[in-house]
């Protein structure tokens, strides 16, 4: 019996070495995905859907590294949910990315593991969000009220959420207005690449 189990018992160690090995080369080149994924959510136009969804796995756990993950798979839909003609309506595709960003910000937010510096920007993003749509729904009234809110929030969890402030003071100014145009929807930002955000204004 033993020496049967003995070829048996090699094959289950080699198993685990190859293993072992698969894991820490993907270990080795999880950061390099992930800059090159970061890179592409940051470049100018639409990120891909897929860049961050195939990269929560077992390097990310052993690198500490799946709230990154989280939130940068909210980050690829917070920008592909926002409206491409400022003055027209969403596609399937924004309104699809636009729900599933909400959600998971949401969640980041109201999760009190997270530090107060991620659940301000998932605040800041959740309600730039609202605060674009606001301008066109029907029940804009309500939705600018709640994304000013979510600045609000954000600024008490990180004070020096400058984008959060900028967005705040933007949404005031234009959350009277009866009409909208590019500027005032697309300046909304504080996030990526020509965002929009500059420094906050007196009062802050």
């Amino acid at each position: 019996m033993r020496s049967a189990a003995r070829p048996v018992a090699g094959l289950v160690l080699v198993a685990l070495a190859v293993l072992l090995a698969v894991a820490a080369v993907e270990v080795w080149r999880w950061p390099g995905r992930a800059r090159g994924a970061d890179a592409q959510l940051l470049a100018p136009g639409l990120p891909p859907q897929s860049d961050w969804q195939g990269m929560r796995g077992l390097p990310s756990l052993l690198l500490g590294a799946d709230d990154d993950v989280t939130f940068r798979r909210a980050m690829v839909n917070f920008r592909r949910g926002r409206r491409l003609d400022p003055a027209g309506s969403k596609d399937t595709d924004e309104i699809v990315s636009t729900v599933s960003a909400t959600v998971a910000l949401g969640a980041i937010e109201h999760n009190a593991s997270r530090s107060a510096v991620s659940r301000s920007e998932a605040a800041n993003l959740e309600a730039i969000l609202l605060a674009e749509d606001a301008v066109f729904a029907p029940d804009g009234e309500a939705r600018a009220r709640e994304a000013r809110d979510l600045f609000e929030r954000a600024i008490r969890e990180d004070p020096s959420n400058d984008a959060a402030k900028t967005n705040l003071e933007l949404l005031l100014l234009v959350s009277g207005s009866t009409g909208a145009s590019d500027e005032s929807t697309s300046r909304f930002g504080g996030f990526g690449n020509n965002s929009g955000s500059a420094g906050a204004g007196g009062g802050y």
